[in-house]
């Protein structure tokens, strides 16, 4: 939503914040986020602060324990395994044509921001793998799919770490995992709607209220994704590696607070937007799952 919003002039500018405390203690991942030019695309050369991360998440995988173990199924650890015969229309996936692209491309050990997907081989083997998967899924929604897995309708859902952790943390039968090869990343931000023509400067009391919220005292070491992760968690080579530290990752049980190491995190990537062509092509590999 950010990138429409800028181009649609919805957004202004945060004034000053290169400046400021709060932006210095961003990891360097989550400060190229809020980076944007006036298409909405991340530039950290031309572009301008747009955007200030305050929580983060991921793509899970959650599963049901129970109906796994009755059919002596091992769970999902990576992509591929979406692909696997046993499971054959007990997925549930969220209804997001990127993250579902995305899985396709994972699979093929592609980037979710492969920005040009008609090259001829990329092409047919994504297409491939996308007319696969919709044989493999059985519902596509970002509505009932935790619904589904709760009935027992679907062994094993693709969906957004703030959900699939709540749900596992009120069923002792669902479980969750972090993709093996990394995954597709998500941040909320805080943003200023553009005012006045005559309006060029950011109110002194939003730097302030961004500062507050990314305090080191209101940053939890317990929760980990569990209702989205505070940016300085992210590990990076400076102020956030020592916080992130913090986190309980030793074992990585993300329902305990774990959090991944920097190796997966270096492999997973956050869903940027995309050029009109490339959303175009984007949208031309959705309809081919159809066909």
């Amino acid at each position: 939503w950010l990138a429409p919003a800028i181009r649609e002039g919805l957004l202004a500018p945060l004034t000053g914040a290169e400046e400021s405390s709060w932006w210095a203690a961003l990891p360097p991942r989550m400060r190229q986020l809020g980076i944007r030019n006036s298409s909405g695309a991340v530039d950290s050369r031309q572009g301008q602060v747009y955007g200030a991360p305050y929580r983060w998440g991921c793509t899970l995988f959650a599963y049901r324990k129970d109906k796994l173990k009755q059919r002596n199924i091992s769970p999902p650890q990576d992509w591929e395994d979406l692909w696997r015969p046993e499971l054959k229309g007990r997925i549930a996936m969220v209804d997001a044509p990127r993250e579902v692209v995305g899985a396709a491309l994972k699979s093929c050990g592609l980037s979710v921001n492969t920005p040009d997907v008609q090259q001829p081989d990329v092409n047919r083997r994504v297409r491939r793998r996308l007319r696969e998967l919709s044989q493999q899924v059985r519902l596509f929604s970002s509505k009932d799919h935790m619904k589904a897995l709760a009935a027992g309708e679907v062994w094993v859902v693709v969906g957004w770490s703030q959900e699939l952790l709540a749900a596992a943390l009120k069923s002792n039968n669902i479980a969750t995992v972090f993709p093996a090869s990394g995954t597709t990343l998500w941040a909320d931000m805080w943003v200023v709607p553009s005012g006045r023509e005559d309006q060029r400067e950011t109110s002194p009391l939003i730097s302030q209220w961004i500062d507050f919220t990314l305090q080191d005292q209101r940053l939890s070491t317990t929760k980990g994704f569990r209702g989205g992760a505070a940016p300085r968690t992210m590990p990076s080579d400076f102020t956030g590696v020592e916080i992130a530290q913090r986190i309980p990752n030793s074992t990585f049980e993300l329902m305990k607070g774990g959090m991944p190491g920097r190796d997966l995190l270096d492999s997973s990537e956050f869903i940027l937007p995309l050029s009109e062509i490339a959303s175009a092509q984007y949208r031309s590999l959705v309809e081919s799952m159809r066909v």
